[in-house]
This record gives structure tokens, sequence and C-alpha cells, in this order.
């Protein structure tokens, strides 16, 4: 039955894809959209933003592991439920998250990604009846045209990143070229 065997494909590709836990895309998917995005040989404009939720573990190790799964889960659904319909968003591992926006500049991402650090801030989330209070620090690289290496675009939002958590956390760090 070929219909069958096309359903079991398209289910197949969707478990390739997306992430477990959350039911966002994965990293393989994230890594597949850049690909062909460095690919591009006309004009490419994109703004890889990589999230990552402060003092994730002690919500974990205070709470549990399926406490620290909601949190992850209601993370993703509020990324995924306030970028445009055309951007990705993935979990790439544990507490981290990439928003890919296309055909956009970084002028035109920071208020997008300033709004959804102030959203996540106000997130509201409940752990055995007491309110959580979440931030995220965020790493930003802007996609170039003369970008042609998806590691070197990771790389540049992961030290932007790092450099957020190195000086307090909470806070946008644009990556330099």
């Amino acid at each position: 039955n070929i219909t069958a065997a096309k359903q079991i494909e398209m289910q197949l590709t969707e478990l390739s894809q997306t992430d477990e836990l959350t039911k966002i895309y994965n990293r393989r998917y994230l890594m597949q959209r850049l690909r062909q995005l460095v690919k591009k040989t006309d004009e490419k404009y994109a703004v890889l933003a990589l999230f990552d939720i402060d003092f994730f573990k002690p919500i974990n190790d205070t709470h549990g592991h399926d406490a620290g799964d909601d949190v992850l889960v209601k993370f993703a659904q509020f990324l995924r439920d306030n970028i445009r319909t055309s951007d990705v968003v993935a979990r790439t591992g544990g507490e981290e998250f990439v928003v890919l926006m296309f055909d956009t500049k970084i002028d035109q991402a920071l208020p997008i990604l300033q709004n959804l650090m102030h959203g996540i801030r106000q997130l509201p989330l409940y752990i055995n009846g007491n309110q959580l209070r979440l931030t995220t620090t965020i790493g930003v690289t802007e996609v170039l045209p003369s970008d042609h290496d998806t590691n070197a675009i990771l790389v540049r939002a992961d030290r932007a990143l790092y450099q957020g958590k190195n000086d307090g956390r909470d806070q946008l760090v644009v990556a330099d070229h």
C-alpha cells in the first residue's frame, strides 16, 4: 500500500528532524537548513541567535528532572509561538536553543530578540505551586553572504553567548565578525 508507506516515510522524516521532548526542530534539522543557507549564491542575510537558559542545572537539582523537562517544553513553546513561521527554532542540546531568522539583518533582529528575552522573564512557570522566574543569555551573529562555513557561524554565536554568561547572564551579546 503506497499510502501507508508514504505515511511511514513522513513519520520517520519528522522523527529525524524533531526533538523528542520539546517537539521543535532538532540540531540535525537546524544544520541542514544552515547548510542550505550558506550554499546560496545570491544575497543571503540571516541572523542566528543561540539561547541558553540561565541557571538551569539548579532547577533540575532542586526540583527534579520532570520539572526541568517541563521548563524546557514551555521555553521551546514560547520561542516557537513568538517567532515568524518562516524562521526556525531548534533545540540543539540540553538547555540550548537556536532561532534562525531568515532574510533578516542584525538591526531588524535585535528588537525581536530583546522582546523574546523580556517575554521569557515574564513566562508563567510554576513548580510545586511556586513561581519560577527564568532568564536567558543570547549570543547573536549575523549570517553574511560571505559566510560559507556553518561551524564558524555557530562558533561566533557560541563565543558571544559565553561572553554574556561570563559577564553576568540575562543579556544579549552580538558577536564580532
